[in-house]
């Protein structure tokens, strides 16, 4: 049986969580980006063509449920692939004229 201290710190976590993720979802439109949600996640980002550097990538992270990724054309390089690396969901990823070697 979970006791109500149990289900508070679940509550919590859940909510931290969401905010977590507009937070990541509100900075990819902030660099240009767009974001795709499937059932209230998350799980298509478009970063083509903005000035989205490997520090930048960092917001990703919350986005657990992202499927797919297009850094097209950015300045994405191998730093910022230790950020993609968090994201356990991750199947497609476009690195196309980025800066990864």
């Amino acid at each position: 049986m979970r006791t109500f201290a149990n289900i508070l710190v679940s509550v919590t976590f859940a909510l931290c969580a969401r905010a977590d993720e507009e937070h990541a979802t509100r900075r990819v439109a902030e660099l240009g980006g767009k974001a795709f949600s499937q059932k209230g996640k998350v799980v298509e980002v478009v970063l083509n063509a903005t000035q989205v550097e490997d520090k930048d990538l960092a917001v990703l992270s919350p986005l657990s449920e992202l499927t797919d990724l297009s850094l097209e054309n950015t300045r994405a390089g191998d730093a910022g692939m230790r950020h993609l690396a968090k994201l356990p969901k991750l199947e497609w990823l476009n690195l196309y004229r980025t800066w990864v070697g």
